[in-house]
Formats: C-alpha cells, structure tokens, sequence
C-alpha cells in the first residue's frame, strides 16, 4: 500500500515547520491523526444513520427516534458545519436553543429528557465518527449529564383525565375511547398499544399480555425489557369499550371485504393497516387542543397512569413497576418518589400507638 505524504503549509519559520513535523508524527504514532475532509456533519449523518444497524441497545424505535432528531433539530441547526470542525462551544449553543424554543410547533422549550435524547443521538454519532478516525475525539461527549426524571414528568389528575375521556365519549369513535382509555389506565407504551393483537387480550377474564411492540413501518419487536412481557388487568368499563371498537372493527373488516389487510391488531386503520406512531401522537395533541385540556405529551399519559395509581389508588410501588413494565421498582421510585404523598409523620405517629398498645398489652399480662 503506498504511502500517503501530508502536507502543511504557512509556517512562519523553519523551526516552527519543524516542531510542527514532530507534532504530526507523535500524533500518528499514537493513532490520533485523521485525514482531512470537507465533510459536513449533515452529510456524515446521513450515512451514520443508513450504515447503522439494529442490535438489543439500538432497536427499531430508537432508530426512528435518532432519524426523526437528525431531520428535525441536527441538521436544519448543525448540518453545514464541517464534521471535523463542530466545537463543543457550536453544541452548547444548539442545546441551549432547544431548552430555550425547541419545540417545533409550539415554538416553547422542550424539556430537559428531549434534549438528553436529542444529546445522546448526536453523542453516538460522533463516538462513531470517532472510531472511524473522521474526527480525533468526540465533541459532545462531556457536554451534558442525564437530567433529574423529577423535571421530566408531566401528568394529568383524575379529574383532569375523566374531563378529557368524556370529551373523547362525546366527540370521537369506539376505537379512539377504547384507545386512550386503555392508555391512561394500563400506563403501556404507545408501540406496546400499537402492536396489542386480540389473541393477547382475554376480554372475558379482564387481562391483556404485553408481548410485542410496534415501531415504524409495521416491524414489531420484543417489549423494551424483559419485564416489559407482562400481564395487565382490566377494569369492566375499559372491557366495555374494547369490546365496543371490536364489534366496529368487525364491521370495517366486512365493508373492506378482500381488501382488508387483517393483522390481528386491536387498534388500526380502517382498512386493518396499522397506524403510525408518530400520527398517533401528533393526532393526541390536536385533540388536546380541540378539547381544551392541558397539553401533555401522548407518553405523559403514562405518567399520569402512573401518578394516579399511586397517589390516589394506593398502588403499591412495586404493582406500579410491574404494571408499566419498568426495568425495576427502584427506577420507579426514581421517577415517581417526589409525587408519593409525605407519609413520614403519619407512620411516625402510628409508630407511637403500636408500641403504645404492645407495651399496654404485655403490662395487663404481667399483672
């Protein structure tokens, strides 16, 4: 293989050519040199994104996700900045922007776990890029800790909830009150209600089985985590309304005839196609809007899900943890901790009377 001669020009004096020779040969002996390129950070993600392939840390829907943050934020606000010439200082800016107008629709600041995920797209890309020798070191990497989940959840109450379904009663169809019943109810992820299929849901006996999720382009895949196969009980009014959209949906599978595409999926298009997530939660907040709730993002409904059980229902944390799917109890106690209602003097002083009623007993046994 030939040799590849590099070439440096612009030096003031020869001494300074020289130390900078040196430079460039310490660097190439310790596996620090790249080659130069005009390669804009834009035009890199774009191949990053077509090269990158699927694993258990990178599943279909966080493939989607990274493609939708490179279309959406990355490249309208960093593309045309050469990849090997993207500073630390260039990042922060970006990041600051996206707390501070982000939002692409409301033009407001999206929250701190929107831009972490934003971060640790553009921070995997460049940890590529980096192993590829394109650039000497990654840029993002120290520019960002994971945000406190304490300033990351949003929900609704119970009342704010029964509000926005009794709308829902009133003004859409069987399958849209089934759908956002059993979303605030369950706390399942919008890819695990998505990819539900009949078989997995036992209507007479009031259960469902998370077993699958859906991502775009109708893949399906395995829960996010092995707790994520659960099963979920349901209460006789969300067996109502899922038993309401079945027989609507059995009706469209006959007015469809042959050309009905049937997945067995509970909730679809009318034609039995399944629908796309991102629709789905664009669909929500314009809804939101028409009915005149307060705005939550479609996952916050699974906060609220969790929030209301254990708040107003006195859900056991670790029926919580199972329930959603959570990887362990203690991430649920992460999340949701700062919500639980402060107990600490209530079991203090129940404290005192148990111990007061044990020593009142062990005295009346003495005598």
């Amino acid at each position: 293989m030939p040799r590849k001669q590099v070439r440096r020009q612009g030096f003031e004096t020869r001494q300074k050519a020289v130390d900078a020779l040196h430079e460039l040969q310490q660097t190439v002996k310790t596996g620090g040199y790249v080659d130069l390129t005009r390669q804009t950070l834009g035009e890199y993600l774009d191949g990053w994104l077509a090269r990158l392939k699927l694993t258990r840390s990178v599943r279909a829907n966080t493939h989607d996700e990274w493609e939708s943050h490179v279309r959406n934020h990355l490249k309208p606000h960093l593309g045309s900045i050469r990849l090997q010439q993207l500073a630390p200082a260039q990042i922060q800016a970006f990041y600051d922007q996206l707390h501070a107008t982000g939002h692409q629709r409301t033009g407001e600041g999206l929250s701190p776990k929107s831009v972490w995920n934003i971060h640790m797209c553009l921070r995997k890309a460049l940890t590529d890029a980096t192993k590829a020798k394109l650039i000497p070191s990654n840029p993002a990497s120290a520019l960002m800790r994971r945000p406190d989940p304490e300033r990351d959840v949003d929900f609704w109450t119970s009342e704010q909830l029964a509000g926005f379904l009794a709308w829902v009663d009133a003004n859409r169809d069987q399958q849209d009150q089934a759908f956002y019943r059993l979303a605030a109810e369950t706390g399942m992820r919008r890819g695990e209600l998505l990819g539900l299929r009949w078989l997995d849901v036992d209507l007479e006996g009031g259960q469902l089985t998370v077993v699958q999720q859906l991502a775009r382009h109708r893949e399906t895949s395995l829960p996010k985590t092995q707790r994520g196969r659960r099963s979920i009980s349901l209460g006789p009014d969300l067996v109502e309304h899922l038993k309401a959209w079945q027989e609507a949906q059995a009706f469209q599978r006959r007015a469809w005839a042959d050309a009905y595409e049937d997945l067995g999926l509970v909730f679809t298009r009318e034609n039995g196609t399944s629908h796309d997530p991102r629709v789905v939660s664009h669909r929500f907040g314009d809804l939101e809007a028409t009915a005149g709730v307060k705005r939550i993002r479609f996952h916050d409904l699974r906060h609220t899900s969790a929030v209301i059980g254990l708040r107003e229902l006195g859900e056991w944390p670790d029926e919580t943890s199972k329930r959603l799917g959570h990887a362990s109890t203690a991430f649920t106690l992460d999340t949701y901790g700062h919500l639980l209602p402060a107990r600490g003097r209530t079991v203090a002083a129940a404290f005192d009377r148990l111990l007061a009623d044990r020593q009142e007993q062990a005295e009346t046994a003495a005598k």
